[in-house]
Formats: structure tokens, C-alpha cells, sequence
């Protein structure tokens, strides 16, 4: 069986960036780096929302908020 080495750089958990081993203790996430990593992280639910939304509108719960909504809008 062939075994692989270690990768000598892992990527953070929380902002994606790439860190050596070992320097986990000395690396800081970057605000704007940590935002664009969660984006890209659920860009499949980003993507589907105008479906999902939709969906939800047509579904007995949306169609009761859609209601209530224009019922209570105009007073």
C-alpha cells in the first residue's frame, strides 16, 4: 500500500487561507477573507434561494403570510 505524506500547508477551518502546520496558533483570520469563504461556502443555498422563496410563497404557510401581510399593510 502506498502511502502519501503529509501535506506541509492544511486549510483553515474558518476562513479557508492556507497554513502551515504547526503555525495554526499564529495565523489570524482576515474579516473580509472569512466572509468571502462562508459565501463560497453556501453559494449552492445562495444559488437556490429565489427557488426555495418561491416555492415557500406557493406553499399554505406562504400564501397565509402573503395575506396577512396585505391584510394588515392596509390597516
Amino acid at each position: 500500500m502506498l502511502s502519501l505524506p503529509s501535506p506541509r500547508h492544511m486549510p483553515c477551518e474558518h476562513c479557508g487561507a492556507s497554513v502551515e502546520r504547526g503555525g495554526e496558533a499564529g495565523h489570524q483570520c482576515e474579516d473580509e477573507r472569512r466572509l468571502e469563504y462562508r459565501v463560497f461556502a453556501l453559494r449552492d443555498e445562495i444559488e437556490s434561494f429565489d427557488e426555495n422563496w418561491t416555492a415557500w410563497l406557493q406553499s399554505p404557510e406562504g400564501l397565509f403570510e402573503l395575506f396577512y401581510a396585505e391584510r394588515t399593510r392596509r390597516g
